[in-house]
Protein backbone atom coordinates (compact mmCIF):
# COMPACT_ATOMS: atom_id res chain seq x y z
CA UNK A 1 0.00 0.00 0.00
CA UNK A 2 1.48 3.50 -1.25
CA UNK A 3 1.59 5.58 1.87
CA UNK A 4 -0.09 9.31 1.96
CA UNK A 5 0.83 11.88 -0.45
CA UNK A 6 1.96 13.99 2.02
CA UNK A 7 4.41 11.65 3.32
CA UNK A 8 5.49 9.71 0.08
CA UNK A 9 9.33 11.00 -0.16
CA UNK A 10 8.90 9.58 -3.75
CA UNK A 11 6.85 12.33 -5.08
CA UNK A 12 9.24 15.08 -3.77
CA UNK A 13 11.24 16.24 -6.49
CA UNK A 14 15.44 14.56 -6.91
CA UNK A 15 17.84 16.37 -4.95
CA UNK A 16 21.12 17.27 -6.66
CA UNK A 17 22.84 17.04 -3.25
CA UNK A 18 21.91 13.78 -2.92
CA UNK A 19 22.55 12.92 -6.71
CA UNK A 20 25.86 14.45 -6.21
CA UNK A 21 26.57 12.24 -2.85
CA UNK A 22 25.56 9.06 -4.66
CA UNK A 23 27.41 9.55 -8.16
CA UNK A 24 30.30 11.73 -7.57
CA UNK A 25 31.59 10.41 -10.49
CA UNK A 26 29.26 11.97 -12.73
CA UNK A 27 28.66 15.24 -13.90
CA UNK A 28 25.84 17.07 -12.06
CA UNK A 29 23.47 16.56 -15.45
CA UNK A 30 24.23 12.36 -15.52
CA UNK A 31 23.99 12.10 -11.67
CA UNK A 32 20.25 13.58 -11.24
CA UNK A 33 19.61 11.04 -14.39
CA UNK A 34 20.77 8.29 -12.59
CA UNK A 35 19.56 9.12 -9.15
CA UNK A 36 16.38 9.45 -10.61
CA UNK A 37 15.69 6.32 -12.48
CA UNK A 38 15.60 4.10 -9.23
CA UNK A 39 13.11 6.52 -8.05
CA UNK A 40 11.10 6.20 -11.10
CA UNK A 41 10.79 2.39 -11.01
CA UNK A 42 10.33 1.99 -7.59
CA UNK A 43 6.77 4.09 -8.18
CA UNK A 44 5.64 2.59 -10.91
CA UNK A 45 6.25 -0.77 -8.85
CA UNK A 46 4.50 0.28 -6.22
CA UNK A 47 1.88 1.50 -7.94
CA UNK A 48 2.08 5.08 -6.74
CA UNK A 49 1.77 7.03 -9.96
CA UNK A 50 3.59 10.44 -11.37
Amino acid sequence: MAPDRSDDWLLEPPSLEEARLLFPQLDEERALLRYQRPRLEMRERDGRGF
